[in-house]
């Protein structure tokens, strides 16, 4: 099957639409798996349109930065669900989730180390992704009001 995409449209585009697109069944199931286990906490904090935000501009720039860097398209959700994940990283540092995401995020790292595309995995799609994701929640975490009880007299 062609991508549907053609060579005049626009990067950007492009990029949104290979988010969608992935290179087999695998590739899917584990972008949804890891999306169901840290997008629902991420979801409730953010809010459904902070986290759509979230998903798919995290998810354009990293894949297409990352076929920037390659010099070849780069198809799936991981840059978008490594975005969620750093986001859930930083909204919830103490969770039991969150030593599991640093070392995956690490992981990325010395995988991208070796080579950005080794074993035909686009790894620095992951790391920006995972970039974004961590700007993103800073930036748009909602901000909890402390209230102050005055001592009594």
């Amino acid at each position: 099957m062609a991508f549907p995409i053609s060579y005049g449209t626009p990067i950007l585009l492009k990029g949104a639409a290979s988010v969608f697109t992935h290179a087999d069944t695998g590739h899917l199931v584990a972008n949804l798996a890891a999306l169901a286990i840290v997008g629902p906490f991420v979801w409730r904090t953010l809010g459904w349109w902070r986290f759509s935000v979230l998903f798919l501009l995290v998810g354009t720039l990293a894949n297409t930065s990352a076929a920037a860097l390659l010099g070849r398209p780069v198809v799936g959700a991981s840059g978008a669900v490594a975005g969620v994940m750093a986001a859930h990283l930083v909204l919830s540092p103490r969770s039991r989730l969150s030593p599991l995401i640093a070392m995956w995020i690490a992981v990325q790292g010395v995988f991208a180390a070796v080579a950005l595309d080794f074993g035909g995995v686009a790894w620095c799609a992951h790391l920006v992704g995972a970039a974004l994701g961590v700007v993103f929640a800073l930036a748009t975490r909602p901000v909890r009001s402390r209230t102050t009880i005055a001592a009594p007299n």
